[in-house]
């Protein structure tokens, strides 16, 4: 197989539930000439069964299997398998853009930048500060990221050539900016950056608030809290079009009260909080209507699925707990959580677009 032009690296960790849309997101692309590294971080769940199958279907698909190591680790893995002549960052639980790999190519080969940044979608339109495209060079990109510039903040929507990247690795053993830690690194090495003002990613919830907050567990805690208010207080949203640019601005309201409370004074926290702004809402309409028609697809369930919906639901328990509940192993837990979606899936109407989006994105957080 001759050199990819491309190498797409997607660390994963228990990610069954959305990394087929991730990589079907890189596959609908079209521009082509690229290679996709799955890297399996040790998961529990049926995460690698799937990384095998979409490999068999398509062999530009490479699947790797490590011990878990956290997404330093994994990013780091794929860095060393990768045989593109640039390198491109996606994370498990989130998707391309339509013409992403296009237009991130199309500024490298126009500006011979080392490094191509383009914006995410977190549900909201967020444009760069700057009116247009952006050409940094030397250290004026390092000079950008000392000024807290959103560009230069995580590792994704960025193309880097693999001259860059060189002997450049992501830190092992932290949890949190491992992903800006590494991007500072490589801003050290004074590249030309070239930023385009076009949205070529899209970054899921959840994620969003453990960013915000710095911690996946105070982040579950924000998000589930903010579909029990839905389901038990519904609030109209009046002038709302699309759900989940509303729920990205909920989330970031709450994740505000949270740093408030919490007497946390972090900048970059803030910026991101400010970007998903009220310019931006939706116009869409989730009200009572709206719950009731959800809550009438629970009922329709089977008495298990009821169950297991009150678990995952109401009581915003972990799959550890769930399993403990009904008496199952953990992998069978998330199996039946799983299951439950489907059914869900399966009981709304194709044309109720409004209860999928949101029953779908409250079980799949």
């Amino acid at each position: 197989m001759a050199q990819p032009k491309i190498s797409i690296i997607i660390p994963v960790y228990n990610g069954e539930v959305y990394l087929e849309d991730c990589v079907k997101s890189i596959l609908g692309q079209n521009f082509q000439d690229f290679e996709i590294l799955l890297v399996d971080d040790g998961s529990t769940d049926s995460t690698w069964d799937i990384c095998r199958r979409l490999a068999a279907a398509d062999s530009r698909i490479k699947p790797i299997h490590k011990q878990n190591g956290g997404v330093s680790s994994a990013r780091n893995a794929g860095i060393e398998a990768a045989s593109g002549a640039m390198l491109l960052f996606v994370d498990g639980d989130d998707e391309l853009r339509e013409h992403a790999l296009e237009a991130l190519l199309e500024a490298q080969q126009r500006t011979g930048a080392d490094i191509v940044a383009a914006w995410y979608d977190m549900g909201a339109s967020i444009p760069y500060p700057e009116a247009g495209d952006v050409v940094w060079k030397g250290t004026q990109a390092l000079q950008k990221s000392l000024e807290d510039h959103p560009l230069t903040y995580s590792v994704w929507a960025k193309l880097y050539t693999r001259e860059i990247i060189g002997d450049t690795r992501f830190q092992e053993g932290i949890r949190v900016n491992e992903d800006s830690l590494f991007v500072f690194r490589l801003l050290c090495k004074q590249p030309c950056i070239a930023g385009i003002n076009r949205v070529v990613y899209f970054y899921r919830l959840y994620r969003l608030a453990v960013h915000l907050v710095y911690g996946e567990e105070e982040a579950k805690d924000i998000v589930q809290q903010l579909f029990v208010d839905l389901f038990e207080k519904p609030v109209r949203l009046e002038g709302v079009r699309h759900l989940g640019a509303w729920l990205c601005m909920a989330v970031r309201n709450r994740c505000l009260n949270y740093l408030y409370v919490q007497d946390i004074e972090d900048k970059r926290k803030m910026l991101y909080l400010e970007a998903i702004n009220e310019a931006d809402a939706p116009e869409w309409l989730a009200d009572e209507e709206l719950i009731k028609r959800i809550r009438t697809t629970i009922s329709g369930l089977p008495e298990k699925y009821r169950r297991i919906c009150e678990l995952r639901f109401y009581k915003c328990m972990k799959y550890a707990e769930i399993a403990e509940q009904l008496a199952v192993s953990e992998n069978v837990a998330k199996v039946q959580v799983h299951r439950l979606i489907q059914k869900i899936k399966d009981n709304i109407s194709p044309n109720d677009g409004a209860a999928l989006e949101l029953l779908v994105f409250f079980m799949n957080f």
